[in-house]
């Protein structure tokens, strides 16, 4: 993903670093709410404790929200910014690449753009801004009581495990997926361009069902990568529930043995959910960022651009019209307007 460090995107991935920075330490308060209601708050018996601990946490949650609002536009910037500054370039590149003899013509450049987009405005790239963070809150775990320390991290491990398992099974899955896709879009252009051909010689049922064909291999694929990585999102939705249940049970047994208190238990749970979300976030988002990291691939490979600056040199423009055997009709089904016209006009002069 070395693109978001593009001298262009920089400021706005800095600013969202920064705001995923704030955002994460305020996030650490309601495990801190919690921790101080059960071992202070139910102590003490104290109402106004519980006053300020409550408006300390909402006006920390305020700019919780303040923040992810600033992350969130941050990245839409940078998805317009891309936006903005390759798809003129793209649509120039289809369009030379497309004169070119034996070249499709399609606007995939422009559709691998669209994705990138795409990507920047989703939720799977705020989990790579918020995964940073999982050792910081192990971390803090630990300082609560080691074992719940060496348990976290075990659980981390574990679902960064199943997010390179996700990886390796499905990205043939998902690239066999997009390849079929393109595969469907240029024939449905190709047929689409070549309409009238297709009714004039009565091969529409023979050029439906063709696509039928691609169009069947397309839904299989999506249906098996649909499948794979639905299986994997609910395996770590469950793994997380299982590992936060299996923390709470082992802080359970620590206060029981008087080696904990409540609220480091309840604590240390809290925190724990809050750590392995980005984690589960980018198991779930994992087909969008495989899409990404794609379409940055392809607009990287090299164009056939070039290839035309090249190998054609135009003439310079004239000032001069030649027309030769013109045809021109309204719609395909009708009688020609204008038939086998020729004529010639130097510059300066006009037709009547």
């Amino acid at each position: 993903m070395r693109w978001l460090f593009a001298s262009q995107l920089r400021p706005y991935v800095w600013l969202a670093a920064g705001a995923s920075l704030v955002l994460n330490l305020v996030l650490v308060m309601p495990a801190v709410y919690m921790m101080q209601v059960f071992d202070r708050v139910f102590a003490s018996r104290s109402l106004e404790t519980l006053g300020m601990l409550s408006a300390l946490v909402a006006l920390a949650l305020a700019l919780g929200y303040a923040m992810d609002v600033v992350r969130s536009r941050a990245l839409a910037w940078a998805g317009s910014l891309v936006d903005r500054q390759l798809s003129p370039a793209a649509l120039r590149a289809s369009l030379e690449r497309a004169s070119l003899p034996g070249r499709t013509r399609d606007a995939e450049a422009l559709r691998d753009i669209s994705a990138l987009r795409s990507f920047l405005a989703g939720s799977a790239i705020l989990a790579l801004f918020d995964a940073p963070w999982v050792p910081v809150y192990l971390i803090a775990i630990t300082l609560m009581h080691p074992l719940l320390g060496v348990v976290s991290a075990a659980g981390a491990v574990l679902l960064f495990a199943l997010t390179l398992a996700t990886d390796t099974l499905t990205r043939r899955a998902a690239e066999s997926a997009q390849q079929h896709s393109r595969a469907v879009q240029r024939h449905t252009q190709s047929l689409i361009r070549h309409a009238e051909a297709i009714a004039g010689m009565g091969m529409a049922s023979a050029a439906v069902r063709g696509w039928s064909e691609r169009h069947e291999a397309l839904i299989s694929s999506r249906s098996r990568l649909g499948e794979r990585s639905a299986r994997l999102a609910a395996l770590a939705r469950i793994s997380r529930q299982a590992l936060q249940a299996a923390l709470l049970g082992i802080g359970a047994w620590l206060v029981i043995g008087e080696h904990a208190s409540p609220g480091i238990m309840v604590a240390a749970t809290i925190m724990f959910g809050r750590a392995l979300q980005p984690v589960e976030q980018l198991i779930a988002g994992w087909k969008t960022l495989v899409e990404a990291r794609a379409a940055w691939r392809r607009l990287e490979e090299p164009g056939s651009a070039q290839v035309m600056r090249d190998t054609l040199a135009l003439p310079a423009p004239q000032g001069r019209i030649d027309v030769e055997r013109v045809v021109f009709s309204p719609a395909a089904q009708r009688a020609p307007l204008i038939k086998g016209v020729s004529f010639s006009l130097e510059a300066g002069e006009s037709m009547g």
